[in-house]
């Protein structure tokens, strides 16, 4: 899937929709004002199984403003051998923001799945993204027990010479397996079966600003999760818990504090969050 947004009088619009295969973007809707395009990109089957490969592009020029997220979990499902994988490319121009905000993965026990994200951000550009991973599925109790997810980010910027190179200014390669030591592990993730993270590059004063409020807040302080910000440049939040509900209200309640400093705009949750 390929979507591209745009600015067309002073509106963020889309301006490509090319999919090939079930995943695709469903619906834009704009709760807050023409110039903050809301999108929900779904894949109908609603799982990913041993041998899928789920490929999408977001590409937002200059001076457009989007928010992306899902109508609801994705499932990833046991495997006899085959991997599924996923590569998200998101390319964000000078002026433009993007909100990339997927619902939570639910990653089944003996699930095989490979992700890659590449962010590729223009000088002047802004983005906010978050990730929320439930290791087997709540309801039945499950655990993680086989399997494998691996999971790359690579978040680069380019300069205002555009003679130079763009600069990585943030990469994290991890792989768990099922029974992994680090699950248990009071230096991972504590028997907390659901973790996830909120990362977001900006302008210095409002990554600053950013940070400030987050550990200004009193209710996020004393949550089991914390924020850093690296080399005024990328912004990262943390936290694990017991399911999803807990991971993503403190991820929410993070987003809803940067997203003045960083974007100029005040929270406007997706309506199909609550659905």
């Amino acid at each position: 899937m390929h979507v591209g947004v745009g600015a067309i009088a002073e509106e963020s619009v889309p301006t490509r929709r090319f999919h090939s295969g079930p995943l695709r973007l469903q619906k834009v809707l704009y709760p807050e004002g023409k110039k903050v395009m809301h999108a929900i990109i779904v894949h109908p089957p609603g799982g990913v199984v041993g041998g899928d490969t789920l490929d999408t592009q977001i590409d937002v020029a200059s001076g457009a403003h989007s928010l992306m997220t899902t109508p609801g979990a994705a499932k990833w499902y046991r495997s006899e051998g085959q991997y599924s994988k996923q590569t998200i490319r998101l390319n964000v121009a000078s002026g433009a923001s993007l909100e990339w905000l997927p619902q939570e993965n639910i990653v089944f026990d003996g699930a095989l799945t490979q992700w890659n994200t590449n962010v590729q951000l223009s000088d002047q550009a802004s983005i906010i993204g978050m990730e929320v991973i439930m290791l087997g599925r709540k309801a039945q109790a499950e655990r993680f027990t086989k399997g494998r997810l691996s999971n790359q980010l690579s978040i680069y910027r380019a300069h205002s010479d555009p003679t130079l190179v763009a600069s990585l200014i943030f990469a994290e390669n991890w792989s768990l397996g099922g029974n992994d030591a680090r699950l248990n592990s009071m230096q991972g993730l504590a028997s907390t079966p659901c973790f996830g993270q909120l990362w977001a590059a900006g302008a210095i004063s409002g990554l600053r600003d950013s940070i400030a409020a987050i550990h200004d807040d009193e209710m996020l302080a004393h949550a089991a999760g914390g924020a850093t910000l690296i080399k005024d440049q990328i912004l990262i939040a943390r936290i694990s818990g017991d399911g999803p509900e807990v991971v993503r209200n403190w991820l929410e309640a993070v987003w809803a504090k940067i997203r003045q400093p960083l974007l100029g705009r005040v929270c406007v949750r997706p309506r199909i969050w609550s659905t």
